[in-house]
């Protein structure tokens, strides 16, 4: 520990307390428990920029931050800093803590405020948390701000695709037929799924290995129409070849078994290494001499909802059937009107991708100076020389 930073107990630091039942009114305040946001209310129990612990169960010792006011529940705890400390540096520090590690319980772990109390942390000069804290701050900030324009781009690219392919906003004037999917315009036509897809498949049986390998994403991986390649594993091609099974950009992922997970998909953006899918996922890849690739991303988007109803069998045990997802009926444009947009489409994906790129690369770089800077093994100005050079 460097010579100017000194012990403290964590109640020389900062008042604790628990949490209340949460209420049943709805509203737009955050209730927060032990694992983040559970939900609305119209009431509020604090208001103070605080420090959110889990206090029982499954996330007993999960940390989060906040400085608005909200509604926190009895699963949950919170810190407020006493003078001298900095919250955001104290959230930093409990964060690399693992509070975990101190809960008792026989049943569920359970922490407790007399034990948090006697928990001891190395603090610098107010000076340096703030600094430090300022660090990591920025860092987290960049990365919720790329999320943040994530979720705007994403909504953007579904706007205009629903207007031209949906609404058939530009075709008002234009003359329309009957279909089997209702009214659609002149030379547009209605195919299965099947019919405009060139693999409709699922995924191999995984070896898994450790290190080197192949890639392989899992149904975990998919969410929020993304793919989170840092939840993937690694199959041994040697033992059991994937030849025929890599996956192409612009290829749609679906996930395909169980419930609350089956019909969650993502279009493939960029790959850097070569990937198969496991066998709880279904690859659909779209003929590109019916389809432009992300016209053909955000049809599938656009049919997401349907493909969740498909699941065939008990609960627990819900599949997607290849048959099922081939069946599916969508309208198709003609290749020059999909191409009007197509462009406009790829730009949203690619900036999409940057921020997604750009963020594991930050995630990397913050998960390597939290504990460095905390611990005071590494020092403001050679963590800001540091950033300068990686970004």
């Amino acid at each position: 520990m460097p010579e100017n930073w000194k012990t403290y107990k964590l109640s020389e630091v900062a008042a604790i307390s628990n949490g209340k039942s949460k209420p049943n009114e709805t509203g737009e305040v955050p209730i927060y428990g032990g694992n983040g946001i559970l939900g609305y209310t119209n009431q509020f129990n604090s208001v103070d920029t605080i420090i959110i612990i889990g206090r029982v169960g499954a996330y007993c010792g999960s940390v989060y931050f906040e400085n608005r006011p909200i509604w926190l529940s009895d699963n949950a705890m919170k810190a407020v800093c006493l003078e001298g400390f900095d919250s955001k540096f104290l959230f930093y520090l409990l964060k690399k803590t693992n509070l975990n590690q101190f809960a008792g319980g026989s049943s569920q772990p359970l922490l407790t405020q007399s034990t948090l109390n006697e928990v001891n942390l190395n603090f610098p000069e107010i000076e340096e948390q703030k600094a430090i804290a300022s660090i990591l701050s920025a860092l987290d900030d960049k990365i919720e701000l790329n999320l943040q324009q994530n979720k705007t781009l994403e909504e953007m690219a579904m706007t205009l695709y629903k207007h031209w392919f949906v609404d058939f906003g530009p075709f008002q004037d234009s003359e329309f037929v009957e279909s089997e999917l209702g009214m659609i315009p002149k030379d547009w036509e209605v195919k299965n799924l099947s019919e405009i897809s060139t693999e409709l498949r699922r995924g191999v049986s995984p070896k898994y290995i450790e290190e080197k390998g192949v890639r392989v994403i899992n149904q975990k991986c998919i969410r929020n129409h993304l793919i989170d390649f840092s939840l993937t594993r690694r199959h041994d091609s040697i033992s059991k070849s994937v030849e025929g099974r890599l996956l192409r950009v612009g290829d749609v992922l679906v996930n395909s078994t169980g419930v609350g997970t089956l019909g969650r998909l993502a279009p493939i953006l960029s790959l850097d290494e070569d990937t198969v899918v496991d066998s709880h996922v279904t690859v659909v890849r779209c003929d590109l001499e019916k389809l432009r690739l992300y016209t053909f991303g955000r049809l599938m988007i656009s049919i997401e909802k349907i493909v969740e109803s498909l699941g065939e069998g008990s609960t627990g045990q819900t599949e997607l059937s290849r048959i099922a997802l081939g069946e599916i009926k969508v309208i198709v444009a003609p290749l020059t009107i999909q191409d009007k947009i197509e462009d406009q489409l790829q730009r949203f994906a690619n900036k999409v991708d940057a921020n997604i790129l750009e963020n594991q690369a930050l995630t990397t770089l913050r998960d390597t100076l939290l504990p460095k800077l905390i611990s005071g093994e590494i020092r403001v100005k050679d963590a800001e020389k540091l950033i300068h050079e990686s970004i």
